[in-house]
């Protein structure tokens, strides 16, 4: 097992969120891959707990771990959501609320497998969803961060918030290399 070179000066918290950042864009653009949607990602900003997001559609998951907690959040168009639905020719709200719950799922448990790799495990929650309404994230003093992605004349919103413990150590650990989306795995 080997620790990753802690440059002097920058905190854990902040080696962690490049982390993530990195994750997090290749696990949505794999994703979204998967639903016959390449995208490219387009824009990637801090904002600040007070800022409140409009959501068309979405779904928020949380996430804990010994050393970092959080939550993630999706919005996107209806059309989009009808497009990469799996269940083509049956979407209406109700057909996608489901799936864009599912769809943050998959992504978060994406970003949990990798991260595993890394020696940090997180268990996630249930997700919830939203239709027509405004969602703030993070706690007070918090900021998240947001990412925006673009397939045609669609966008995907992705907001990553979460919180570090001081002793969270992130090493690399070839024992705990990602397994491959999809596989299966017998016991």
């Amino acid at each position: 097992m080997e620790n990753l070179p802690t440059p002097e000066g920058i905190a854990i918290d902040t080696q962690f969120q490049k982390l993530v950042s990195s994750i997090l864009t290749e696990a949505t653009i794999e994703l979204l891959r998967a639903c016959n949607a390449p995208v490219e990602k387009r824009d990637e900003k801090t904002i600040t707990s007070s800022s409140r997001i409009s959501i068309s559609l979405g779904s928020t998951i949380g996430f804990t771990g010994e050393f970092v907690r959080g939550s993630l959040a999706i919005s996107i168009e209806k059309d989009f959501a009808d497009k990469i639905n799996p269940i083509s020719g049956q979407s209406n709200d109700f057909v996608n609320i489901d799936w864009i719950g599912e769809f943050a799922n998959q992504l978060l448990g994406r970003i949990k497998n990798r991260l595993l790799s890394y020696n940090i495990e997180i268990s996630l929650s249930t997700p919830l969803t939203i239709i027509d309404g405004n969602l703030r994230l993070g706690g007070r003093n918090r900021s998240a961060t947001h990412y925006m992605f673009a397939h045609e004349d669609h966008r995907l919103d992705v907001w990553w918030d979460a919180q570090t413990d001081p002793d969270l150590s992130i090493s690399q650990s070839p024992e705990n290399a990602a397994q491959a989306e999809g596989d299966m795995v017998f016991f």
